[in-house]
């Protein structure tokens, strides 16, 4: 009987422990550093292809370096970044290093940030897929708003063009 309650006890407890390590430190998978090719696309197409590097290094139990790199060579642009977690679950910011700080999402497997600089608005997903961390930005021009709806009971309805659209699919060197 008590052999029954111990076993009962040990698998009803050890998935909580289990999830709770995770939990605590749901950047873990993300260490490490991803290469890549950014293809950049607009309405005609293709129209650039640029080395991209994700580099991703725990610094804190709350915070790590979120490094993004385009270009190789003397064409080489770094963007040293911190990633920092927040008091809300799944909330971290990135810190640019120059007053601005954007929200970034954790859900499920990607981090998503929304975001508007001047005119463009950003929708920024990393997302970690089977080994690949799967990078894309939509921009739009705010100048390109059409509203429609707004008769009757239809609520009224915002949209813009999808002005420049970017891929990369990174995969992680293994030292």
């Amino acid at each position: 009987m008590k052999r029954t309650v111990r076993l009962i006890l040990f698998f009803l407890l050890f998935p909580l422990s289990g999830a709770t390590l995770i939990a605590q430190n749901p950047v873990e998978p993300w260490l490490g550093e991803w290469t890549g090719t950014l293809e950049i696309y607009n309405q005609k197409g293709l129209s650039q292809t640029v080395a991209m590097e994700l580099n991703i290094a725990q610094l804190t139990d709350s915070s790590w370096t979120w490094q993004i790199v385009y270009g190789a060579g003397e064409s080489r642009q770094e963007r040293n970044y911190e990633l920092l977690a927040t008091r809300e679950p799944g909330q971290y910011l990135i810190d640019e290093k120059n007053s601005i700080k954007l929200d970034l999402s954790l859900i499920k497997n990607g981090f998503f940030s929304f975001f508007q600089v001047g005119k463009s608005k950003l929708l920024i997903s990393y997302e970690l897929n089977e080994g690949t961390i799967h990078f894309r930005t939509h921009s739009i021009n705010t100048d390109t708003e059409t509203q429609t709806g707004g008769e009757d009971d239809v609520p009224l309805v915002s949209s813009w063009k999808t002005g420049v659209y970017q891929i990369a699919v990174l995969t992680k060197n293994e030292k």
